[in-house]
């Protein structure tokens, strides 16, 4: 039988609208402060001396995968001792509580996702060129051909975001309101924390689709699941956009909706059943 919601966190009495509201919206603010912080400072040369004889001075990729790995071990401690934690398994470390079947169809929505996503970046191109350049100027620091690179965008980055906005941020929100609120809500928090008009539009998306496997399975490594299998395939096209055909990925995201919806109904329908 499917979750409520309100039972992966704890109950609203124990804290205040105030407190709640605050401590979902605190993620959005440490990450936008703290990677403008990053490149203002490696814009200015800065480096931190006793970094710099480990990294040979650090390239820009490896200082935020540096910085990417600090803000997942903050965020990770604060999700794992908060109280939105406290009725949600993490998951993934009990072989009983594991469930491959989940864990597939979530890589699958990723996958689908990501299909959709490419159809609407060349769409969006031809009509508004300048959110196409945004997009790629936002990462064009990090080397998404390294191993360092490819780590920081397919594997810290979603392990970031998904305990950062799925579990804080919707988990707080969720004590207020019910889960199509909150999860709008958070959806539209991950989408403005992408801050380019082009990412904004499928964040908000593939943020949403997060959220509601949150909500429909009840372990957070699901998300992290999907959006792994989102980024990873997200660097390779990046890289070769300007190849792919517009039908033809217009074909591939029609045929993606109709398959995307018929994972969300396995998920709907398997997501409640004990392992």
């Amino acid at each position: 039988m499917r979750k409520d919601v309100r039972a992966l966190n704890t109950s609203r009495k124990e804290m205040s609208v105030i407190e709640c509201v605050l401590l979902a919206i605190c993620p959005v603010f440490i990450l936008w402060n703290g990677w403008s912080l990053l490149d203002r400072y490696w814009q200015k040369g800065f480096r931190w001396r006793f970094l710099s004889r480990f990294f040979s001075g650090g390239s820009y990729t490896i200082w935020y995968a540096a910085f990417a790995g600090a803000m997942l071990a903050f965020f990770l401690v604060w999700y794992w001792f908060g109280s939105t934690r406290r009725h949600e398994r993490f998951g993934g470390f009990s072989v009983k509580e594991l469930r491959p079947d989940i864990l597939v169809l979530s890589a699958i929505m990723g996958l689908l996702l990501q299909r959709l996503t490419v159809a609407y970046i060349l769409d969006s191109s031809r009509w508004n060129g300048a959110f196409f350049s945004a997009f790629y100027e936002k990462y064009q620091g990090v080397a998404r051909g390294t191993f360092v690179g490819i780590g920081v965008l397919a594997v810290l980055l979603p392990l970031l975001e998904e305990i950062a906005f799925r579990g804080l941020t919707f988990g707080y929100l969720a004590k207020l309101l019910p889960f199509w609120a909150a999860n709008l809500l958070q959806a539209a928090v991950f989408a403005l924390y992408h801050q380019t008009p082009l990412q904004m539009a499928f964040s908000f998306v593939a943020g949403g689709f997060m959220g509601w496997l949150f909500y429909h399975t009840g372990r957070l490594r699901n998300c992290i699941a999907a959006h792994m299998v989102f980024n990873y395939l997200f660097i390779p096209m990046s890289a070769k956009l300007s190849t792919y055909s517009l039908t033809l990925e217009n074909i591939f995201a029609v045929i993606s909706l109709f398959l995307l919806a018929g994972v969300c109904m396995l998920i709907r329908r398997i997501g409640g059943k004990k392992s």
